[in-house]
């Protein structure tokens, strides 16, 4: 969530999650970095609708394991 919780994708972010991976995620950067560009290109209410689709994810996952 924190990758989209502000106005742009946080690419920075982003780079050092692929890092921390075994063999550096770079097979996944392509991906990544088109979901940034996909992301930054909605506008306003269309970011605010992906952070609430993400949350109801989170919650339905959590009422799942409980």
């Amino acid at each position: 969530m924190s990758l989209v919780w502000g106005p742009r994708f946080d690419r920075e972010h982003a780079l050092g999650l692929l890092a921390s991976r075994p063999g550096g995620g770079a097979a996944a950067l392509p991906a990544v970095m088109a979901a940034a560009d996909r992301f930054d290109s909605l506008a306003l209410e269309a970011k605010r609708r992906v952070r609430r689709l993400i949350l109801r994810h989170e919650q339905r996952t959590l009422m799942r394991t409980v």
